[in-house]
């Protein structure tokens, strides 16, 4: 299975950053990737009552923060509030860059294929083209890193 970057509508970006704004202001946030959006949309059409639609969107969000204390829960309940259907993984910068440099396939995939919706500095993902897809360039770098290491090793043992 290929992981694919994930793609948002126009009136998704634009309710994710008001969920950012809501957290900016209440929370010191270093970066919030969205790593899901799914639109639920219900219809019913019965010969007993008036046809009926309705939609909702749901949003999941891995919010940095600039410390390492976890503070996901107060997070999850702040912003359940105010937008519901919204779910908040929050951990610190340093622990989820940690975890991206030791190759964990959940991190990593959120941080090559999540939107990024808010950062600290005012930074915007660049969006790769088909001919240079961030998955592949990974596995490249990846598999250059194990041959020199067995090229290292053969020559110690040669």
């Amino acid at each position: 299975m290929q992981n694919t970057p994930i793609k948002i509508t126009a009136r998704q970006h634009k309710e994710l950053l008001e969920i950012a704004k809501a957290l900016t202001g209440h929370y010191r946030i270093e970066k919030i990737i969205c790593f899901a959006a799914l639109h639920c949309f219900h219809s019913s059409d019965t010969c007993f009552t008036e046809p009926d639609c309705d939609s909702s969107d749901q949003y999941y969000l891995l919010v940095m923060t600039k410390e390492n204390t976890r503070i996901e829960h107060q997070m999850q309940d702040f912003i359940g509030k105010l937008f519901p259907g919204t779910t908040v993984l929050a951990h610190g910068l340093e622990t989820i860059m940690s975890l991206v440099y030791q190759y964990d396939r959940f991190f990593l995939n959120v941080c090559l294929n999540g939107e990024l919706v808010f950062t600290s500095d005012g930074f915007t993902m660049v969006q790769f083209s088909e001919h240079y897809p961030q998955p592949g360039l990974l596995r490249k770098n990846i598999n250059y890193e194990v041959q020199g290491r067995r090229s290292i090793y053969r020559q110690g043992h040669a």
